[in-house]
């Protein structure tokens, strides 16, 4: 037979999803594929499974490596591929049965890469998808990926198998956690031609105990190499000043998901012993710089407040110090006077930069938690005027003084002050308020939590 796509599927200690995994590959409408199940130095019953499914289906090839990681696992699988293209699955993962079709259909029409659409799959079960709009198109991906704001797993897609003639696009075999975040960049930078299908056909099961479940030293400090390994491929490359605020971006995403593992999947000492540890990591030059936080300072003001505060949050922890001198000692000093006046300090720069306006009427944007918190605290001398929020927008009776931005606008008296009302939106809402701003011809003063207000010709030109 000749193989039209071959999957390939690391597998290691799955013997509680295999089947799953076999079963959505074996019910593919395209019967013209290659399963290479890979399994990598497994100690449960998953070399007995595979050899059990190798029977069922004649289109099953199996290799048998020692324990090398994933990046090694599959590797061997595109070396050993016969198809036209090449796919890769996780051994916990399934496929709808169209998924392989619809995206060789569409690669069909000299597509080096395919990518559709996902269903992520908690532990409680809740499921999300993951989907494209029709005026998405590579350009966006590739920046997207860069930025990590989109999954950067392999899955999901198919790849035409000359990419692979180039050694750049092999996974790393010395790096065990998070190597697609380096690979499905690399990919994309190589490939002549990206297309998307828009469906949702790849299901990706967040497990208990999975990878993105867990943390540890190993995961921390591979988070930062691969880090590098993207930052030193866009270097390479001569394109890292055109991603250069996607990259940095991806470098914050990153940082806040791997502190939230740290609170969420570790307590006590293990807990003190990882934030010291991620601190250290963090400090390497080549990866956080004064320079580069002085651009997270104009570019991102908001994560940039976020990170030393965080910091700041963390004082028992040993080893925190050397990244807290990244920092101009202004800034700490500042933040530091903020904790020094309250529980909460970033209510506390938001609740200063209000009184410094000088101005008493305000329009409040944002009626969730922070805004309740602000409000116990907001001196009595400052009138409320109306909220702004887009869900008034579908909201019927709403209040005489719940206001869309543009309804907004329309009631304010210069000057006018609108106060964000929000910790992790502020950076979103500053610019719906600018572009609104700008097209309206009004001047608003923006007050957040941080000091500074918002600049509209500034955040034209970046």
């Amino acid at each position: 037979m000749q193989y039209k796509v071959s999957v390939i599927i690391p597998v290691f200690n799955s013997e509680l999803y295999i089947r799953r995994c076999f079963e959505s590959l074996h019910k593919q409408t395209l019967k013209e594929i290659e399963i290479i199940f890979v399994d990598d130095g497994s100690t449960d019953s998953s070399a007995e499974i595979l050899k059990n499914l190798a029977e069922l289906d004649t289109r099953v090839k199996l290799i048998t490596q020692t324990n090398k990681g994933t990046g090694a696992a599959r590797n061997a699988g595109i070396r050993s591929a016969k198809g036209e293209y090449i796919a890769f699955m996780d051994s916990d993962d399934s496929a709808d049965t169209e998924m392989l079709n619809f995206l060789f259909q569409k690669a069909m029409f000299d597509k080096d890469i395919v990518v559709c659409g996902h269903q992520e799959i908690k532990p409680n079960k809740t499921v999300k998808k993951h989907l494209f709009s029709p005026d998405y198109n590579a350009r966006d991906y590739f920046s997207d990926i860069v930025a990590l704001v989109k999954p950067s797993a392999v899955w999901a897609k198919i790849y035409h198998r000359d990419l692979f003639l180039n050694s750049e696009c092999f996974f790393s075999e010395t790096i065990r956690n998070n190597e697609d975040n380096a690979t499905l960049l690399k990919l994309l930078y190589f490939a002549n031609s990206v297309n998307f299908v828009f469906n949702s056909l790849y299901q990706w099961f967040r497990l208990e105990g999975s990878k993105s479940q867990t943390i540890n030293p190993i995961r921390i400090s591979e988070t930062i190499d691969v880090m590098n390994v993207r930052k030193g491929f866009l270097l390479d490359k001569g394109i890292f000043e055109t991603y250069k605020l996607p990259f940095l971006r991806s470098i914050i995403r990153t940082i806040k998901v791997r502190f939230n593992n740290i609170d969420k999947f570790t307590v006590g000492s293990e807990r003190e012993d990882l934030l010291r540890h991620f601190y250290q990591a963090l400090c390497q030059p080549q990866l956080l710089s004064e320079q580069t936080l002085q651009y997270f300072k104009l570019a991102i003001p908001s994560e940039y407040w976020n990170l030393i505060y965080k910091a700041l949050d963390d004082s028992i922890i040993v080893g925190r110090t050397a990244f807290i001198s990244l920092f101009p000692k202004n800034d700490i000093a500042l933040a530091k006077a903020n904790y020094g006046a309250g529980k909460d300090p970033k209510l506390v720069g938001l609740v200063k930069n209000i009184k410094k306006s000088g101005i008493r009427n305000l329009y409040i944007y944002g009626t969730g938690d922070t805004w309740l918190r602000l409000k116990a605290c907001l001196p009595k001398s400052f009138i409320i005027k109306g909220f702004i929020d887009k869900k008034f927008a579908k909201n019927a009776t709403k209040k005489k003084d719940e206001f869309t931005l543009e309804e907004a606008f329309s009631v304010m008296k210069e000057p006018s002050v609108i106060v964000i009302a929000s910790i992790s939106q502020v950076e979103q809402i500053t610019d719906q308020i600018l572009l609104a701003a700008k097209r309206l011809r009004r001047t608003p003063h923006v007050i957040r939590f941080f000091e500074s207000e918002p600049c509209l010709e500034e955040r034209d030109n970046g």
